[in-house]
């Protein structure tokens, strides 16, 4: 065997050896001796790994995106509709006639302390409130009056808008709030 006429060989110990197909030598050197014939078919392969990572990779990000639409569709599905015993309009009611802003004439009144009254304000305007009968408390300025239910008054703007007296009323019942 002639030295250095065969391509790919690289020398050991003095003595030209021809590598396997596909595997590069390093001379003493440094410097890279020339892929043996079959690399071309080497070249193919690591293309072809190539493309199989890059289809895992992008088989990987498509199954990430699915999985997050799915999540979102399952967290939309939990926060649509109404709660539980909710009707599809707002409040449920067992008759049609039922008003959930109704107030039981009978449970009028009852005892309020003098120092919550002096602190409670029209919810809509944050108005003073004028103390009637010992059972409603009245907006003189909008003639909205809240209810006082067992001594508790239900300061809701939609129950004071339903019990409305005349706007700008002074009731002859008005017993003004204490001092």
């Amino acid at each position: 065997m002639a030295l250095g006429k065969a391509p790919g060989a690289a020398l050991q110990s003095g003595v030209r050896v021809n590598p396997p197909d596909g595997v590069e030598r390093i001379r003493r050197g440094g410097s890279r001796t020339a892929k043996s014939p079959g690399s071309a078919e080497d070249s193919d392969a690591r293309k072809k790994g190539a493309d199989m990572g890059k289809a895992l990779k992008r088989l990987f990000k498509l199954g990430a995106l699915i999985g997050a639409v799915v999540a979102l569709a399952k967290g939309a599905k939990l926060f649509s509709g109404n709660p539980a015993g909710v009707g599809g309009e707002g409040f449920s009611f067992d008759e049609e006639g039922d008003d959930p802003y109704a107030v039981d004439e009978s449970k009028l009144g009852g005892e309020v302390s003098t120092a919550l009254l002096e602190r409670l304000v029209c919810p809509l305007d944050k108005g003073p409130l004028t103390l009637v009968d010992k059972q409603w408390l009245l907006n003189p300025r909008n003639g909205y009056r809240y209810p006082i239910v067992d001594g508790i008054p239900v300061m809701l703007v939609e129950v004071g808008e339903r019990y409305r007296q005349g706007a700008g009323a002074t009731p002859s019942a008005a017993v003004p709030p204490p001092a």
